[in-house]
C-alpha cells in the first residue's frame, strides 16, 4: 500500500474525512495510477507532482520536502473547499488557475528572514 493510501485512511480513522470523501481521494488515486499509455500521453504536458520544498536558510537543511499528485491536489481542494476559509480557497484556485495555464516550475517562492525559512512550491 503506497503512502498516499495510508494518510488517506489514517484521515478516515481519525476523523479528519468521511468515508465518502476518502473514497473520492482514492479513486482520484487509482485513476492516476491506472491510467493507459494513450492517456498519458495526452496528459503529458500536465503537471503530475506538486513539490513543496521548506529550507532552512542558516544551515541549508531541508525541513519540509512534501510530493503530491497534482490530480489529488485538484480533487482535495474540491472536496475540501466546503471547510476552508475563504482566503485559502482563493489561493488554491489561483495556483490551479495558473497551472492550467501552462504555468511551470516555480509557482511560488518565499523567503521569512526572521524564521530563517525559504520556500518554494513548484509542479513538475
Amino acid at each position: 500500500m503506497n503512502e498516499e493510501r495510508v494518510r488517506i485512511l489514517r484521515m478516515v480513522s481519525e476523523g479528519k474525512l468521511t468515508p465518502e470523501q476518502a473514497e473520492e481521494l482514492l479513486a482520484a488515486l487509482n485513476g492516476a495510477q491506472s491510467a493507459t499509455t494513450a492517456e498519458a500521453t495526452r496528459t503529458s504536458t500536465r503537471p503530475r507532482w506538486l513539490r513543496v520544498r521548506v529550507t532552512n536558510t542558516q544551515t541549508g537543511h531541508v525541513r519540509v520536502n512534501v510530493s503530491v499528485p497534482f490530480k489529488l491536489v485538484e480533487v482535495g481542494s474540491r472536496v475540501g473547499a466546503r471547510w476552508m476559509p475563504a482566503e485559502f480557497g482563493e489561493v488554491i484556485s489561483e495556483l490551479l488557475e495558473a497551472v492550467a495555464s501552462g504555468e511551470e516550475n516555480k509557482i511560488v517562492e518565499v523567503t521569512d528572514e526572521e524564521a530563517h525559512e525559504h520556500v518554494v512550491i513548484y509542479v513538475e
